[in-house]
């Protein structure tokens, strides 16, 4: 749904590119892909803010991961990279938006990696109400790592405070041995350190098919 609409108002805009007048005062320079990608942008979030679901923001802007419902941000992290540097980001991103025309895609799959006990209820019951969750369908393990995964290779890989045991040391190698395979073919992760109650939260939050987005 979400593929078509953005399709459609991308190619909707195609008839709207005429440069605007400019203002009296102003010397800034009209940049048509930036106007058409921003446009793109805002309509996408609108129609994901119409959808009674979380979804996950990648707001560059702000350097902050953000998840919404409705529009709203109800839980963010900042952005703080554990390794890669900032031409690692710059490929993330252009792989992950087709070269800026596709801000959007779902989640693949999440692994996790090392955990450690069950979440009380009382933590359970937060987490379910920042993502609108049944608390029963939560997983109710305390997250070390983990890594969200995109269709196309593309992951960011999750560290928390939290010191766990690995969940299947089986399960890990074929979670790396993925990793392996993706490089040569365009695959890209990015690392990034959080705290362990935002960690849990977006643990918590990320199922296949969530809806990611990224603005810039």
């Amino acid at each position: 749904m979400v593929c078509v609409t953005v399709a459609l108002l991308s190619g909707g805009l195609a008839c709207r590119q005429d440069k605007p007048p400019d203002s009296p005062g102003t010397s800034t320079t009209w940049n048509r892909d930036d106007a058409q990608r921003q446009f793109v942008q805002i309509q996408t979030e609108l129609h994901l803010a119409a959808a009674d679901k979380p979804y996950l923001v990648f707001n560059f802007k702000r350097n902050r991961l953000e998840l919404k419902l409705r529009g709203t941000v109800v839980w963010d992290a900042a952005l703080e990279y554990a390794d890669g540097g900032t031409t690692l980001l710059e490929e993330f991103i252009d792989k992950f938006t087709d070269k800026k025309d596709w801000p959007v895609r779902p989640v693949e799959r999440v692994h996790l990696f090392e955990a450690t006990r069950k979440m009380p209820d009382s933590l359970i019951a937060i987490v379910a109400e920042a993502t609108n969750t049944r608390p029963d369908n939560l997983q109710r393990m305390l997250p070390e790592r983990f890594r969200i995964n995109w269709y196309g290779g593309l992951a960011l890989e999750v560290v928390s405070d939290i010191e766990g045991a690995p969940v299947s040391i089986l399960g890990n190698s074929f979670e790396e041995m993925r990793k392996v395979i993706s490089k040569p073919l365009g695959g890209k992760t990015v690392v990034i350190k959080i705290g362990a109650r935002q960690a849990i939260t977006l643990y918590g939050a990320c199922k296949p098919g969530l809806l990611t987005m990224v603005v810039e």
